[in-house]
């Protein structure tokens, strides 16, 4: 997780074992990326992945550590990044149900500001051929990742204000 690096307390390792499995980088950095899909972050999905990553250290974190993780994360993003880090988190992702789950929580970055646009459209049909996803089962995973979303974040929650 190289956007955990740093000279903070929080990247070392021996603070949460479980922020340095491959799996967990895997599955955030393809969050991140969903979050980028649309060509822009809303503040809801920031909010919402440095909400992830402050629990990833147990609440030890504090939320403005964990947002300027994300914001470290983002900047590495638009230097060009992307396709590097997509292809390291897949390769980190050999097992079809960690696909599903990080397909899953990609959809949940995707939908937490309420609704998908083209390009959220076309990074998520990527994304379930990457993961090899059939395409029934990922609008299947799509509306139900909706209905949460919805009961988890209603219009005029914390994160939909």
């Amino acid at each position: 997780m190289e956007w955990l690096a740093g000279d903070s307390e929080f990247s070392r390792p021996t603070i949460n074992p479980v922020a340095d499995d491959p799996i967990i980088r895997a599955t955030l950095d393809i969050a991140l990326l969903t979050a980028l899909s649309d060509g822009n972050v809303a503040e809801v999905e920031r909010t919402r992945m440095a909400e992830i990553v402050q629990l990833l250290f147990e609440g030890r974190m504090p939320l403005d550590a964990a947002s300027l993780a994300v914001d470290r994360c983002l900047r590495t993003f638009a230097h060009g990044e992307h396709e590097r880090v997509l292809y390291a988190a897949l390769e980190s992702l050999p097992d079809p149900v960690m696909r599903r789950r990080a397909f899953r929580f990609a959809a949940a970055v995707a939908l937490v500001d309420g609704w998908l646009d083209r390009g959220e459209i076309r990074w998520m049909n990527r994304l379930a051929s990457l993961l090899s996803i059939d395409p029934a089962d990922a609008t299947l995973l799509m509306n139900e990742t909706r209905r949460i979303v919805r009961v988890s974040f209603p219009p005029g929650s914390k994160l939909t204000e």
